[in-house]
């Protein structure tokens, strides 16, 4: 039975305290329950089928409503409860004991589900969350309970379930309609619900994610990121995270599942089309148990399922890109389909003007995105979802890069407490590196794939106790290289053929509620590596096992303060050797050998987290890591075509310790979002700087973020966001030699990262307008006006020695590199 209460909480007077005097003889108690309200104003709220038909003699006269009710209810096995100004009537249940609510939330425009959905049981102040699928169960004792159900972006939905025996229900949220900033970490607490259990989550708010100034006109998923305390991005590419002081392949990026080795197309801008992203959720060291193989954060990318309720397309143009999406249907409300693509003809633009300047270049990227899923039941789903996307830059050098991605996944329901998943995913990421145009030609290929299987289980043990479970394995095959002399070679013909690596792990991730103030979650995951032999291992090929853990404690000091701990430990089979500061990725990935054990990272970390209703909240965290069997490779280029990569890679521990701080508020029409975060990395190399320590190279020591939206009316939002930064730190050249008519440069290894950039700010700005539209139309328009970079401050991301002139030879000219100086951008979309 499904009441629904109306009216907000309010002072009440004792309703139930009234005297009433009525007349109940020969009547029945549908006709009692009516002369109550007409005499008394009081509302009663009841199922029909719930009153008996037959009629009363006369019954003796009360003292006040309460003790009227006991009498004529109670001998029907009927009880009530006074909840707003409504008397909500339900039946007795005769067994005590408890029953599982469970079912789903959807948006109700689309139907698509709601990831990390809130469901909080008002009246005994407990809750649960719902998982990537938009499901939710908890187990609640036999009765009436007010349960609110809500998510960041919807409006919430707040009604009366009696539970008598275990139910499975469907809730559909509607979206809000006011506009907020784009990026919400959510550390925030909040009365209403256990907000413990996402403290260490950061989500980012895709639907507005729009709103921010981006770099022309492009609103990409990740450029922000470094916006968020803890982690700073290239800003050239962001396949470059870095994480609480961690190296860039310590974070795992995946769509719907699927893990990705070069997340980012060349220029800056992410594979993630953000037109197809329903969800992003970032985990910084509390790596939950299910995935291995990540020591710093996760960044989980969920793609939108499709529209299931009706037809239609959008599309937007921008100075870069130009992107178009249709979604629909197959069947309402049993299946939908989806497909985006997305291409830069920025190359066409300027192919005249740097024709007009003997200038031959040519530069794009495209991706494409398809979502397919079909609800068989209520216990039962499909999703298939692929990508497909390849970068092109040919200037000098002709470097391409392919990605391919494909997930199959399917659920099942198993009663009302345990919720099965069944993954298959893949990737596959293809580079080209070549000099077609001059004497010495070669043409570099390196190739990555994986694939991985995984079945997982989350199991309601009862209120307290929940248990996620399961098992997965992944294939990586890696082809670190062939290299091809084309014509009057500087090289010679080399190939390292493709190395297979099995990883194969069971897990368990289990969350305690120990009273109504402590959460404990604890993580265990037990691997199985198996890779070949290599130049290190000699013979057979390698099998062992490790293990990582994760124990993070909440412990909730009031309705506004929470208290988190956290510790875990996190190994990774594979390296990736660094050749490129520019984070254009043409790195290279080896498996673990008997010089090179597997990455570990031993993380620690406290929090405190703070909110004043309604406009205030703000948090701090302190952090250490401890890292071994690191490399060092000073990005030596030699790492790309060298068949023994050992002879330019260094083992290499690290300390990084830090601390964060972040401050939101929201006030009428303006939202202000203030962090910063302080980084120390210091690496120990062996045969490097003496033996001493040295600040890492890719780590900014301050980082100070403000960005802010205003409402200015209903159809126009100013967006700013200002960063400032330390310079990252750098080994300077101390002098050069010339072999084979070539400069080579000579640096002091004794003395490493003993320079610093100058600091990097930047203020950028956006203008939101939304066109006037026809609410009977279905066409809606959107104006997007930015500038990146506003005071054109030159930001040296680097030491750029060499420049190449017209016939392709290099020439030493030392110098800072620059990226993205003063960017204005336009772009405009559509959707109908």
């Amino acid at each position: 039975m499904l009441l629904i209460a109306a009216g907000s909480c309010m002072a009440q007077t004792d309703i139930l305290g009234k005297t009433v005097s009525i007349n109940t003889n020969n009547k029945t108690l549908k006709q009692i329950l009516t002369e109550i309200e007409s005499k008394s104003g009081v509302q009663f709220s009841y199922s029909d089928n719930l009153l008996p038909k037959q009629k009363y003699s006369k019954v003796e006269q009360q003292p006040n409503l309460r003790l009227l009710l006991d009498k004529i209810l109670k001998p029907n096995n009927i009880d009530y409860r006074l909840i707003d100004n409504q008397i909500v009537l339900f039946e007795t249940i005769r067994e005590t004991g408890f029953y599982y609510l469970s079912g789903f939330l959807n948006d109700q425009k689309s139907s698509e589900n709601i990831i990390n959905g809130a469901v909080y049981i008002d009246d005994i102040g407990t809750g649960t969350i719902t998982n990537t699928y938009g499901y939710f169960s908890i187990k609640l004792p036999a009765g009436v309970h007010r349960i609110k159900f809500y998510s960041l972006g919807y409006e919430g939905v707040d009604t009366i379930v009696s539970v008598r025996d275990d139910m499975l229900m469907h809730v559909r949220l509607a979206p809000k309609s006011y506009q907020m900033a784009e990026i919400v970490v959510r550390n925030s607490l909040s009365s209403d619900f256990m907000e413990s259990a996402l403290s260490n989550i950061a989500k980012m708010n895709i639907s507005k994610l729009k709103e921010m100034p981006n770099i022309l006109g492009e609103h990409d998923a990740l450029r922000n990121i470094d916006m968020l305390p803890g982690m700073q991005i290239s800003e050239f590419s962001t396949s470059s995270i870095y994480t609480r002081g961690g190296t860039s392949d310590q974070t795992t990026f995946m769509m719907d599942e699927a893990e990705i080795f070069s997340p980012s197309h060349f220029g800056g801008a992410s594979i993630y089309n953000p037109d197809v992203i329903n969800h992003i959720d970032i985990y910084k060291n509390e790596l939950p148990a299910s995935e291995s193989g990540a020591l710093s954060s996760v960044v989980d990318v969920r793609l939108r399922d499709g529209d299931m309720q009706q037809w239609h397309a959008s599309g937007s143009m921008g100075l870069l890109t130009a992107r178009l999406l249709a979604e629909g249907p197959v069947k309402k409300n049993k299946s939908s389909v989806l497909l985006a693509v997305r291409r830069t003809y920025a190359d066409g633009i300027a192919k005249p003007v740097l024709r007009h300047y003997n200038v031959n270049m040519s530069f794009y990227f495209y991706d494409v995105n398809f979502k397919f899923n079909y609800i068989f039941n209520d216990r039962n789903r499909l999703y298939l979802s692929w990508y497909s996307g390849a970068d092109k830059i040919d200037h000098y050098i002709y470097l391409k890069r392919s990605n391919y991605l494909g997930t199959a996944r399917y659920y099942h329901i198993f009663g009302d407490r345990l919720f099965c998943n069944l993954t298959f995913s893949g990737g596959l990421d293809r580079t080209s590196l070549s000099n077609f145009h001059y004497k010495g030609d070669f043409k570099w290929t390196s190739l990555c794939w994986n694939g991985k299987s995984k079945l997982d289980f989350t199991y309601n043990i009862n209120r307290n106790i929940k248990l996620k479970y399961g098992y997965n394995t992944t294939i990586y095959s890696l082809e670190p290289f062939d290299l091809d002399a084309l014509a009057e070679p500087m090289f010679s013909d080399q190939r390292i053929n493709a190395q297979t690596i099995t990883q194969s792990g069971i897990y368990t991730d289990q969350t305690y509620n120990i009273g109504s103030r402590l959460m404990v979650l604890v993580g265990l995951r037990l691997n199985q590596y198996e890779g070949p032999a290599t130049i290190s291992f000699k013979g057979a090929d390698t099998t062992f096992f490790y293990t990582e853990w994760n124990l993070t404690a909440n412990y909730r000091a009031s309705e506004r303060i929470l208290f988190k701990f956290n510790v875990s430990r996190k190994q990774k089979p594979i390296h990736q050797l660094q050749v490129s500061s520019y984070g254009i990725t043409i790195n290279r990935w080896m498996p673990v050998n008997r010089h090179f054990g597997t990455e570990q990272s031993l993380n620690m970390s406290a929090s405190v987290f703070y909110e004043l209703p309604q406009w205030l909240n703000v948090s701090a965290s302190i952090y250490r890591r401890k890292l071994k069997n690191m490399i060092e490779t000073l990005q030596d280029m030699r790492l790309i075509y060298e068949i023994d990569p050992e002879r330019f890679s260094h083992h290499a521990s690290a300390i990084a310790a830090g601390c964060e701080l972040t401050c939101n508020a929201m006030f009428d029409n303006f939202r202000l979002a203030v962090s910063y975060d302080y980084t120390n990395s210091e690496w120990q190399t062996n045969g490097l700087n003496d033996g001493k320590p040295y600040s890492a190279s890719f780590i900014r020591k301050h980082s100070f973020n403000i960005n802010g939206r205003y409402n200015l009316n209903r159809r126009m939002w100013l967006a700013a966001s200002w960063q400032l930064a330390s310079g990252i730190p750098y080994t300077a050249a101390i002098g050069k030699y010339v072999i084979d008519n070539k400069t080579v440069l000579q640096f002091d290894i004794d003395n490493i990262n003993t320079k610093r950039l100058p600091s990097y700010h930047r203020l950028d700005i956006s203008l939101d307008i939304e066109g006037k539209n026809n609410d009977t139309k279905r066409w809606k328009s959107y104006w997007n006006f930015a500038i990146y970079n506003v005071y054109a401050h030159k930001n040296p991301l680097g030491i750029a020695y060499f420049i190449t002139d017209e016939q392709g030879t290099e020439r030493l000219n030392p110098g800072f590199y620059y990226f993205y100086q003063f960017v204005p951008s336009i772009s405009y979309k559509f959707v109908f």
